[in-house]
């Protein structure tokens, strides 16, 4: 082989050496550019979830706040009837040892 074809085939492994190298970097850069990415994905993920999770509980607060005012109105509502019917059964009480004591 001559001296010029010895240099040509040193000079191929070079530009071949060269051509790893950059595809090596190259790969490296797309895999920590993919990681970034990954992670900012994974960021927004976290975040968008914790914003959905707060909407839900509010919403479930504002549920449960609802129910615990109809509960309290039934409540009240149950309250006057048994007050009144109550009231009832003493003036009735009333009346009828006011009626005993009449007649005794």
């Amino acid at each position: 082989m001559s001296t010029d074809g010895i240099i040509r085939v040193r000079q191929a492994e070079d530009k071949a050496e060269d051509i790893i190298d950059e595809a090596s970097d190259d790969a490296d850069r797309i895999v920590s550019d993919a990681r970034v990415e990954a992670s900012r994905k994974v960021a927004a993920a976290v975040k968008r979830a914790k914003r959905e999770g707060e909407g839900l509980l509010r919403r479930l607060q504002s549920e449960a706040d609802e129910e615990v005012r109809s509960i309290r109105v039934r409540a009240e509502s149950e309250r006057r009837v048994i007050r009144e019917r109550a009231e009832a059964n003493t003036e009735r009480a009333v009346k009828l040892v006011l009626d005993a004591v009449e007649h005794f």
